[in-house]
């Protein structure tokens, strides 16, 4: 279960006992804090797991069984994340985007990456224009989803 306090933290506790190995393993891992949110009407924890060789480890709830569980797959939908929140989840239905992967804010780029959550590969594409400041400095962030222009 969690809960999110009037101070935007969030308290994780495991309901009928400890946490599972990899959910644990994972907290060890992880760049930053976790992200709760829904996606095709399943609840799913996120983590960003390196600050060079991006990786994210997604789970979601298992109620059969009762605990998080470690997914690799989306259903074919597409997370994008910012630099520490959530953005979208994009169905299967969307045009232009890789299923089962999340795209993340690269802040150090300005740019994002791509990474599959089927093959555990990591793309990165810093942001090119007129007048970029250059890596390793700050960038706004923006994200244009391609549901905003689809005409379904």
């Amino acid at each position: 279960m969690a809960s999110l306090p009037k101070d935007n933290t969030m308290e994780l506790w495991m309901l009928g006992g400890g946490f599972d190995k990899d959910l644990e393993e994972t907290l060890k891992e992880a760049v930053g804090g976790s992200l709760l949110r829904e996606c095709g009407g399943e609840p799913l924890l996120i983590w960003k797991v390196g600050r060079i060789d991006l990786e994210y480890k997604i789970f979601w709830w298992d109620f059969n069984v009762g605990k998080s569980v470690m997914t690799t797959i989306l259903g074919g939908r597409t997370l994008f994340i910012g630099y520490d929140d959530f953005v979208a989840c994009l169905g299967p239905d969307v045009p232009g985007i890789r299923a089962d992967c999340v795209y993340g804010s690269l802040s150090w780029s300005g740019g994002w990456s791509e990474y599959s959550l089927i093959d555990g590969t990591c793309k990165c594409f810093p942001a090119q224009y007129p007048s970029e400041p250059g890596v390793g400095f700050g960038r706004p962030q923006v994200w244009v989803l391609p549901s905003l222009f689809c005409d379904y």
